[in-house]
């Protein structure tokens, strides 16, 4: 199982333990009509709009063109964004503007930063 699986289960069973509504590789519907795809979208009662969004990068598969929807995703889906970053370093620079939060997770150190994740879930629900 990759660390991306394993860490989208725990965040599942986490939040649905705390009594959030948790959908998988769900899309939402941005401002512009387009829909978008997220790991895990986080709500709380109102299914309506989403509170919190969670994006899980695994290392080597950072390429111009995910850089583009990550960009995309963040100015059209009016929420706060996770983007989790599993051995990946240096983009918080470009993703600070339109609302992401950057988590880096190392590999190496087997380290998943799921209680950092969790925080950030529970101040924007």
């Amino acid at each position: 199982m990759s660390s991306k699986c394993k860490l989208v289960d725990e965040l599942l069973e986490i939040f649905r333990k705390m009594g959030l509504r948790v959908f998988l590789n769900t899309s939402i519907k941005g401002t512009s009509g387009i829909r978008h795809f997220f790991d895990v979208v986080v709500f709380s009662e109102d299914v309506k709009k989403p509170k919190v969004t969670v994006t899980i990068v695994e290392a080597g598969n950072v390429k111009a063109s995910l850089l583009l929807e990550l960009i995309a995703k963040g100015v059209d889906v009016k929420c706060p964004h996770i983007l989790v970053l599993s051995g990946q370093k240096e983009f918080n620079g470009i993703f600070k503007p339109i609302n992401y939060t950057i988590i880096e997770c190392s590999n190496e150190k087997g380290k998943l930063e799921v209680d950092r994740i969790k925080k950030l879930v529970l101040e924007r629900v």
